[in-house]
């Protein structure tokens, strides 16, 4: 809403989470020693929610080539006073990622296919849905979708499945606002 941008850029062949403004340019967010990361999604008070990771050691497959996978996953949360670590995990094991924060801050974080609701005052509690969160928005809905199919989930109504438009069998959603609308694609 405020034309701020969040993604990742490179920088010395590391991967760093990043803030685009127009009167700043890039801005590099912070990240554990050694560590790369990729922001998610930013909300109008600035906040910024992503991950942090490492590289594995460089895999030969005879089936897939050459390959490096993120590993030690943490999710994170970058506000103008710093950065926090949003799980407990340690080790290559960890597979925390923050994907959507909603602008009164609750942070949609996804685990190992598990989601969970983060906050301030309650930290993690599970989320009863399945893996695949696109995005929140300040009702409280979720949005949600596998390869053919996409969700909302609230905690009052539970999940409730986004048809396709007519005369097609598929719908994708990639994005929800505030007033509950969606959008996507339909095939």
């Amino acid at each position: 809403n405020k034309g701020e941008i969040v993604g990742q850029t490179i920088v010395s062949n590391t991967a760093r989470p990043a803030r685009w403004t127009r009167s700043a340019g890039v801005q590099l967010l912070e990240t554990l020693p050694g560590e790369s990361g990729r922001a998610s999604a930013i909300n109008d008070a600035g906040q910024i929610v992503g991950y942090t990771f490492r590289w594995s050691p460089i895999i030969d497959d005879p089936e897939f080539g050459r390959y490096q996978s993120e590993i030690g996953l943490h999710a994170m949360l970058w506000t103008a006073t710093g950065s926090t670590i949003l799980d407990n995990c340690s080790g290559d094991q960890c597979g925390w990622s923050a994907r959507a924060v909603s602008q009164d801050g609750r942070i949609l974080i996804s685990n190992f296919g598990l989601q969970f609701w983060w906050t301030m005052s309650g930290g993690l509690s599970e989320l009863p849905v399945p893996n695949g969160s696109v995005g929140v928005n300040n009702l409280g809905q979720v949005l949600l979708r596998t390869a053919e199919q996409s969700f909302v989930w609230t905690e009052a109504q539970g999940m409730i499945e986004i048809p396709p438009l007519p005369g097609k069998t598929r719908a994708i959603a990639t994005g929800i606002n505030n007033k509950g609308e969606i959008v996507g694609y339909s095939w």
